[in-house]
């Protein structure tokens, strides 16, 4: 096949977007007609789909590269708590590379989290006032952000900017640059809560500001009750799916061949207080996530083997497509879901295996001693 003749591909995460059975049991939100008007036009919705991490840059470093991250974690060992390599997978990935090397161009959207929109890209989309996570701190702790706050753009402000700004924008990206990959961080639903459900500034008291450091935002975040993440989240939704039904509508409508249209959380939802104080309901529904994905009609009928079925994890989603469409060949890997908290990524508690649970709860001084009597998964 020439390389004219592969569709675009668009890979949207949204972040922290919750499964339609947690949305609805845990958050009182109701996004069946998002799905079922996904499923009309010729999505796929996975009703079981889980991630296979719950932080950010181990979900896409491992969903970039249709791997799991046990060799990585093998050789920085338990207590690293080193992200660099995880942001050099994301920005140096397998499916980057892939498809580079078969003519695409690729297209990445500003994210403002650091690592997580791609750098080298040969096209790059930010707004105006798109700042990254480390500018997103300076201006917050510095006199620069009373300058902001005079021009109406505090971090909030910049955050629902670059949002509104990606899913805008995002339908026309691959615009005379066929075949294309459009990849888009969304960070949405994630909190700061920036939209009520019809997309208006929320009244959300005591919520934390953008780019604030993690310890901060931490210590902020410990004195919020779980009713406050539980009453704006939903909004956060419903207002997204809104904006999705019509990204997908306006890439349906402007592609030149059928796309195929990649959309899914990096992770569940949860305040997370205090990553050392977990429950167990509070590490396990951060693994139920959002999945759609619409694949052109000619490849709709396929070998069983190379179907989307729904407990699917982000690890084996291009082990699908990519033999679908191109002269390769490639197994699926069981489907796992892994815990870590946030100061150690690598010590990972496999979630589907009940020894896991014991750890949660106990002080982040406490797994170190842990790790050391060799009970340490």
């Amino acid at each position: 096949m020439a390389s004219g003749d592969y569709p675009d591909i668009y890979y949207l995460i949204t972040d922290a977007y919750a499964r339609s059975d947690l949305l609805e049991s845990r958050y009182h939100t109701d996004n069946s007609a998002f799905l079922e008007e996904l499923r009309g036009m010729g999505f796929f919705v996975a009703a079981r789909a889980r991630s296979n991490y719950v932080q950010t840059h181990l979900s896409l470093a491992s969903s970039l590269n249709f791997t799991y991250l046990d060799s990585l974690a093998r050789f920085l060992g338990p207590e690293s708590e080193d992200r660099g390599p995880l942001i050099h997978m994301i920005q140096n990935s397998r499916l980057v590379d892939f498809l580079r090397r078969r003519g695409y161009t690729i297209v990445s959207f500003a994210s403002g989290y650091t690592g997580t929109d791609l750098a080298g890209a040969d096209v790059h989309f930010a707004p105006r006032w798109s700042v990254s996570e480390f500018q997103s701190v300076l201006l917050n702790t510095t006199v620069l952000r009373y300058a902001l706050v005079l021009l109406r753009m505090t971090p909030a402000a910049i955050h629902r900017d670059r949002i509104l700004y990606t899913l805008r924008e995002l339908p026309n990206a691959s615009r005379g640059r066929h075949p294309a990959l459009v990849w888009a961080h969304v960070n949405s639903p994630h909190h700061p809560f920036v939209f009520d459900e019809r997309g208006g500034w929320p009244r959300v008291p005591g919520s934390p500001s953008v780019g604030s450091t993690r310890p901060w935002l931490n210590q902020v975040l410990g004195t919020i009750p779980f009713t406050w993440y539980d009453e704006h989240y939903g909004a956060q939704v419903t207002y997204l799916s809104t904006l999705l039904i019509d990204v997908v509508r306006r890439i349906l409508a402007s592609s030149p061949r059928p796309p195929i249209i990649v959309i899914h959380a990096d992770h569940g939802p949860g305040s997370v207080p205090d990553w050392d104080r977990l429950t167990r309901e509070q590490v396990l529904r951060q693994h139920d996530i959002f999945y759609a994905v619409y694949l052109p009609p000619s490849a709709v009928r396929m070998p069983p083997q190379l179907a989307l079925y729904d407990s699917i994890t982000p690890v084996n989603t291009f082990r699908i497509i990519l033999p679908r469409f191109f002269d390769t060949t490639m197994a699926l890997l069981p489907d796992r879901s892994y815990f870590s908290i946030f100061r150690y990524p690598y010590r990972f508690y496999d979630a589907s295996q009940s020894q896991f649970l014991p750890f949660i709860g106990e002080s982040a001084q406490a797994r170190p001693r842990r790790a050391a009597q060799g009970r340490e998964p």
